[in-house]
């Protein structure tokens, strides 16, 4: 497994440079925490599939302020299972 860095492309005060994201591929495609939803972000994210579709997304954490946000990049997976 070799877990691809994805910088999230959100600098801020509560985030210094912007968080870091890590997407899984192989056959089951997963991105580890989902970033914001920023353009430059979903990009790379793209990219980093290579057409493969995303297939999983998990969260590790939540802000009620970004939790609309997160769900642009998770929205690209093709199914959702919620595990608390």
């Amino acid at each position: 497994m070799n877990p691809i860095a994805l910088h999230a492309a959100n600098p801020g005060p509560m985030t210094g440079t912007g968080n870091w994201t890590w997407l899984v591929p192989g056959r089951v495609p997963t991105l580890i925490d989902a970033g914001v939803g920023e353009l430059e972000h979903l990009e790379a994210l793209e990219r980093a599939l290579g057409g493969a579709p995303l297939q999983q997304v998990l969260v590790t954490h939540g802000h009620l302020q970004k939790l609309e946000r997160e769900g642009r990049a998770a929205r690209r997976a093709d199914r959702w299972s919620v595990v608390e």
